[in-house]
């Protein structure tokens, strides 16, 4: 329904890219809406990143839709970072 690991990469740069305390803890959620999983979570981008980042990961992810389906991911950034993924049907 979705492409390998697309699901493990979003999480993954959410821990990444957002501070992560006891007083700021980062809220991560994965639900289906219609025919998109949606996967967000809270914004507290880090001051300080170990490394610089280029949004390949993301990148990655819709490219990997491009040869799968006709639908677009879809990210949106506000006080959530959100991104839409559309589910794959068999045919």
């Amino acid at each position: 329904m979705v492409p390998p690991l697309v699901l493990q990469m979003l999480v993954e740069n959410a821990i990444k890219h957002n501070e992560i305390s006891e007083d700021h803890p980062l809220c991560i959620g994965i639900q289906i809406d219609g025919d998109y999983i949606v996967v967000e979570n809270n914004l507290q981008k880090k001051e300080i990143m170990p490394e610089a980042s280029g949004g390949l990961g993301l990148d990655n992810i819709c490219k990997r839709y491009e040869f799968l389906s006709e639908k677009k991911v879809e990210v949106s950034k506000g006080e959530k970072f959100i991104v839409r993924l559309p589910i794959i049907f068999s045919r």
